[in-house]
């Protein structure tokens, strides 16, 4: 397997050097979120249904506006929890921050960069994930694509080295 250019991310990555680390940031998408919009589009169908068999010709457009609102709801909650979900790995001095969620929301982390001495990806039940082996031992990246987590996987293993031989 040939290296990436550390310098030319795929995309939906962003690579960000620092004076004592760095910062890598993937995007990914909630597999959950292919399941709610047919969910919610489905309610909001049978919700207009319901509506329309309990009220008079009058009151009606109530079911419209009842679907519209579901559907709205359904396409936010879609591009809020599917699109925007993303994995951020920022090694500062000698600690590694681990964040994977929505925006501020989700699970954050941080390590003592020396306890870890590897950086693989890892066959999981469902999926592939990185995996940070040492002392400590932590796996994330699940939702990731595989070059987004192979560049991950590089970023770590180049800063691992250089770590290694500045000891």
């Amino acid at each position: 397997m040939a290296m990436m250019n550390i310098n030319s991310p795929p995309a939906g990555v962003s690579y960000e050097s620092q004076s004592e680390g760095f910062v890598v940031k993937a995007n990914h998408y909630s597999k959950g979120s292919y399941f709610l919009i047919p969910y919610l589009l489905i309610c909001a169908f049978y919700s207009r249904l319901l509506v329309y068999e309990m009220a008079d010709v009058p009151e009606k457009r109530w079911g419209d506006m009842l679907q519209l609102a579901v559907v709205s709801i359904s396409a936010m909650l879609y591009f809020t929890f599917g699109f925007l979900m993303y994995v951020r790995v920022k090694k500062e001095g000698e600690f590694l921050e681990v964040f994977t969620g929505v925006g501020r929301i989700g699970w954050e982390r941080r390590f003592h960069w020396k306890n870890f001495q590897a950086a693989k990806i890892v066959d999981a039940t469902e999926s592939r994930k990185i995996v940070l082996d040492g002392i400590e031992r932590i796996s994330f990246g699940r939702g990731l694509t595989e070059a987004r987590r192979r560049f991950i996987v590089e970023v770590l293993q180049k800063a691992l080295v250089e770590s290694d031989e500045a000891t």
